[in-house]
């Protein structure tokens, strides 16, 4: 694994664990708009999923592309 494909990795890792520390803040809020949030975070973070599937290994020019940009 490149350098470049490490540091994206750390990256990816810690947004998805900030992602998920919010869907348990979500969770335990009862509001309206919680449960709106809770989907679009979900969202996020299958999105994230579906580009490393295939394993940190096998990551393409393209789908680290498509990583860098969920970041933003």
């Amino acid at each position: 694994m490149s350098l470049n494909t490490k540091e994206l990795k750390l990256r990816v890792e810690a947004k998805m664990d900030e992602l998920k520390s919010k869907m348990k803040t979500f969770a335990a809020d009862g509001a309206a708009g919680a449960n709106d949030q809770k989907t679009q975070t979900s969202s996020k973070l299958k999105e994230a999923e579906l580009h490393i599937k295939d394993g940190w290994d096998k990551l393409t020019d393209a789908t680290a592309a498509k990583l860098n940009d969920w970041l933003k």
